[in-house]
């Protein structure tokens, strides 16, 4: 059984309590090193840290702080190279006959002017070749210029169109007013078309966030991607359109040259002289 003790404290004596239930008390600070204790046995008043080894008061817990909750700063959004015009080109053929998905503002007007610059350069060599009397080459430069670039156009014009929210089947709509144009008069149906291809690219803005044609467009295309892309060659779209288009070029210039010969004098005597 545990020794008994006394205590006194403002001037009442308290107990009897145990040996431990003390320590706690001079530990907690309720009891002083000087304060009086003495045996329940004994009359004898001693200094209580005399007794118990003068314990040191627990010190008193202050509650801590939580930490401030620290959230990660947010990502920041991927920055979209600039397209080149030797990029845009790129691109948009090896996106040969993708119509899905979505094209920006400046992929579309750079393989535009890419475009442009292509059928310049075809139109010099069909002058050389006429000049010198190649009807056949004169009629399968331009055709075959004209068939290899149609399909990459129209599939960029139509993610153009996507990346501002609206279905490619506009570019029907667009080809019907050039056809009405045709029959209404020449300057009509350039003023038709011009007002079609402003349409379709300065009025309609994209976004950055996706819509119902899918996400952001896409970034240019690098050699690499041509490389990795070119090994799988039997898949790749863009070398059946090179082929087809090269291929109908040629028949049609045969067609041409040998069904309608007076036609493409003609045709070959205005490219020339421009009247």
């Amino acid at each position: 059984m545990d020794k008994l003790f006394y205590y006194r404290a403002e001037g009442q004596e308290n107990g009897p309590c145990g040996a431990d239930s003390l320590r706690e008390l001079l530990r907690a600070g309720t009891l002083q090193d000087d304060t009086p204790v003495r045996a329940a046995d004994s009359g004898e008043w001693q200094r209580a840290g005399d007794l118990f080894g003068g314990l040191p008061p627990v010190p008193s817990q202050s509650p801590v702080p939580p930490e401030p909750a620290v959230f990660p700063a947010p990502a920041a959004a991927p920055v979209m190279p600039d397209y080149t015009l030797a990029s845009a080109f790129l691109s948009c053929m090896m996106r040969y006959a993708r119509f899905h998905g979505r094209a920006g503002r400046q992929e579309f007007w750079l393989f535009v002017l890419a475009s442009a610059f292509l059928m310049g350069a075809a139109g010099v060599v069909s002058f050389v070749c006429a000049c010198g009397g190649h009807v056949f080459l004169f009629l399968f430069v331009l055709l075959s210029a004209f068939l290899l670039l149609l399909p990459p156009l129209a599939a960029v014009a139509c993610r153009r169109l996507h990346d501002a929210g609206k279905t490619g089947l506009l570019l029907c709509a667009f080809v019907g007013t050039g056809s009405l144009g045709g029959l209404l008069g020449g300057l009509l149906q350039i003023i038709l078309c011009v007002c079609a291809i402003i349409c379709l690219v300065a009025v309609f803005s994209g976004s950055d966030a996706a819509n119902r044609f899918g996400k952001a467009p896409e970034p240019p295309l690098d050699m690499l991607d041509v490389e990795l892309r070119m090994t799988r060659w039997k898949r790749e779209p863009l070398l059946y359109g090179l082929a087809a288009g090269l291929v109908l070029g040629a028949l049609v210039s045969l067609y041409l040259v040998s069904a309608v010969p007076d036609g493409v004098k003609e045709v070959e005597h205005a490219f020339i002289t421009g009247k």
